[in-house]
């Protein structure tokens, strides 16, 4: 990365966003690929993962099949959504996460649905993405409070907690072992 955000003076992106497509990118050139074909590889696997995030996202919901299948073919006519679906941007990932994580709320799944959120703002560098995940957040809480009273309340936080705390020690070590400092 030749940028001045990944310097090390400034280090305000993390490479956690950056070494699973690295990774992806090196096991590629193992089998002896261009960069040109590596660069479509990481475009086919970012539009695989927006694909498949909207498709779960849309079948998650409680509507009826034929409104589900309008909703697919809209999605999948939609040029914008297949352009920036493949960009290398944190802001791209983030909506597959985004709509990998309504999916999972949706379906009663909070922990998966906490687990994606967190790779959403902490792996991707864009903690203000996190304002998005304050109503589900609301609304897991009342709904543990409802189906499991004070301790279903207490085993949500718990468990989101230690998710994050999981993600955030797996991105940091990353960002320690690119930046040879915390």
């Amino acid at each position: 990365m030749q940028t001045w955000e990944y310097a090390q003076a400034y280090a305000i992106r993390t490479f956690a966003f950056v070494y699973p497509f690295y990774s992806l990118g090196a096991l590629l050139a193992t089998v002896k690929l261009s960069k040109a074909s590596i660069f479509l590889c990481v475009k086919i696997a970012l539009s695989s993962l927006a694909t498949i995030s909207n498709y779960y996202f849309l079948l998650s919901s409680k509507r009826p099949k034929q409104q589900r299948t309008e909703s697919i073919l809209m999605m999948i006519s939609s040029p914008g959504i297949i352009l920036c679906s493949s960009s290398f941007l944190p802001s791209s990932l983030c909506s597959s996460l985004v709509s990998l994580s309504f999916g999972s709320w949706i379906v009663g799944s909070y922990n998966w649905s906490i687990f994606l959120g967190a790779l959403a703002v902490i792996w991707s560098g864009w903690p203000f993405i996190g304002v998005i995940f304050v109503p589900v957040g609301i609304f897991m809480l009342i709904d543990s409070t409802l189906k499991n009273g004070i301790i279903g309340v207490i085993r949500l936080i718990a468990t989101g907690l230690a998710i994050v705390l999981s993600v955030s020690i797996v991105c940091f070590y990353i960002d320690f072992c690119f930046y040879n400092t915390w």
